[in-house]
């Protein structure tokens, strides 16, 4: 606990992260004692009941961040009035791990594939050694269960695992769970994708076939345009010798 030297001071964990279990403490100096204590945050008073100037707030998440305040009677020794003092401090709950996001290799899949599916989080560096678990759900549906692995994986994939895949992550006693996104898997039938491959190839030889009888044709006009020019200028020197020997 951190202490201040203050006639009462508000006494909290350096540092809190979701999931943790938060107490505060009004507490003031030596030779003093506190009675009818009253916490705040942000103003508004805390229900939960104070015991010996102390409060227990519980398992905490981002949300509980906030602006933290406790007010006191400060009594002097056997003092029966004591005067009322306040102090206050910022908590900020930190998150513990990033909301996971699910990855996947590829976004669809011929049946026979491979699917490998990866949940992505990142653990805070000063809670590094905090472990985690991961789960899978294909529609819903467990498809793998709490295990420190982050990738699942189907090593021949069939029409029926196609569907909405998520994961969670959570720690090992539950105390912080989080969920990703949605990442959608389509599993093509093999027969069909085989006939679409048959009539890429149908079509592509069509069009191969197209282009070559276009470049024969060309081919062939322009040499029956070139043959056409030859014979007309070796006629005209026939015709010229000729003429010259009469």
């Amino acid at each position: 606990m951190e202490m201040e030297q203050n006639d009462l001071i508000l006494q909290a964990p350096p540092d809190v992260y979701e999931g943790d279990s938060l107490s505060l403490r009004c507490h003031c100096r030596t030779g003093y004692k506190t009675r009818n204590t009253v916490f705040y945050m942000d103003n508004k008073i805390i229900e939960s009941p104070v015991s010996e100037s102390e409060l227990h707030i519980g398992r905490v998440d981002v949300s509980a961040s906030g602006t933290y305040k406790c007010e006191s009677e400060i009594l002097n020794g056997d003092t029966t009035y004591g005067n009322y003092k306040t102090t206050s401090r910022y908590i900020s709950v930190s998150e513990l791990f990033s909301t996971p996001q699910i990855t996947v290799d590829l976004y669809s899949w011929t049946e026979g594939n491979q699917i490998n599916i990866t949940c992505d989080t990142k653990l805070s560096p000063h809670r590094e050694t905090t472990e985690l678990q991961f789960v899978f759900y294909r529609n819903g549906h467990n498809v793998q269960g709490f295990s420190l692995s982050n990738q699942y994986g189907v090593p021949s994939a069939q029409l029926e695992d196609s569907g909405n895949y998520t994961c969670e992550v959570q720690t090992p006693t539950g105390s912080v769970r989080k969920r990703s996104n949605v990442m959608t898997v389509e599993i093509q039938d093999g027969n069909q994708t085989g006939a679409v491959q048959n009539t890429v190839r149908l079509v592509l030889s069509g069009v191969i076939f197209i282009i070559i009888l276009c470049l024969l044709f060309y081919h062939k006009k322009t040499m029956a345009v070139t043959y056409s020019q030859e014979t007309e200028e070796n006629g005209g020197e026939i015709r010229n010798e000729g003429e010259c020997s009469i």
